[in-house]
């Protein structure tokens, strides 16, 4: 969800520059920091002895928030800051969010899980910022198809671990609770194939046929919850389906947008 898009964002532009390496690390430290983060909420708000983990938690915060500053400073002389600030503002405040909700203990909310994947895909804005000193329109497209399709991917995972949960405890109303909410589930594959038809309309028909094989997957994954055996999958295998998944659909956005 980070990584992906910020490539996606490279090739697309047909270029590289050299704010890129600082846009690069400073996504990736952004990313990295909430860890230290949570761990020093904790031992600050939670914690009523000192944990010996903190020290390394503050060691490592202080190296990463220094990356984050040189980064910083480099891109501030390097790109817009009317470009610029509002991105980092946005990570700042997702940083935040991450760090609360991690530490209220509300770390699997879907809606934040949400959230979070749509920050992660703005790697891809600030790679074509750090590139073309600029956001174009194919950046902003960029980001919304990859956050559109990470969103799907958090709704089809919360089905599975629902499901999961449902026939271990073999409680009727988990199961029916858990087939109501695969059933509504049904609506985020519907509302991306729903989105590939104005696209297909325009012309635009890779990125149509990449909202289509966005939606015809994850709507396949939601069928197969339906079947019990589909659930002994190792999670592992899943992981690397996913992540297949997401290239191939990643392929087909940079296909409409070259």
């Amino acid at each position: 969800m980070l990584l992906t898009p910020l490539l996606a964002a490279v090739i697309t532009a047909r270029g590289v520059s050299l704010p890129l390496l600082p846009a690069a690390l400073a996504a990736l430290g952004a990313f990295l920091i909430r860890e230290p983060l949570v761990v020093l909420a904790r031992q600050a708000w939670v914690w009523k002895e000192r944990h010996p983990e903190a020290a390394q938690a503050a060691r490592w915060f202080t190296a990463e928030a220094l990356l984050l500053a040189v980064c910083g400073a480099w891109l501030a002389v390097a790109v817009p800051w009317r470009f610029l600030a509002p991105l980092g503002a946005a990570a700042a405040l997702l940083t935040a969010a991450a760090v609360w909700m991690i530490v209220r203990n509300r770390r699997r909310s879907m809606a934040f899980q949400a959230a979070s994947s749509a920050g992660l895909s703005a790697s891809a804005l600030l790679a074509a910022l750090a590139i073309e000193g600029r956001i174009d329109g194919w950046a902003w497209w960029l980001w919304a198809l990859s956050s559109a399709h990470s969103v799907a991917a958090v709704v089809v995972v919360h089905a599975r671990l629902e499901t999961r949960v449902a026939g271990r405890s073999h409680k009727p109303g988990l199961e029916k609770s858990a087939a109501r909410f695969r059933r509504r589930a049904m609506l985020v594959p519907a509302a991306l194939l729903a989105s590939s038809l104005p696209a297909a309309g325009a012309g635009r028909w890779w990125l149509a046929a990449a909202l289509a094989f966005s939606a015809v997957v994850h709507a396949a994954e939601l069928r197969l919850l339906e079947n019990p055996a589909s659930l002994q999958t190792p999670l592992r295998r899943i992981g690397f389906r996913t992540l297949a998944v997401s290239l191939l659909f990643t392929g087909l956005v940079i296909a409409g947008l070259w």
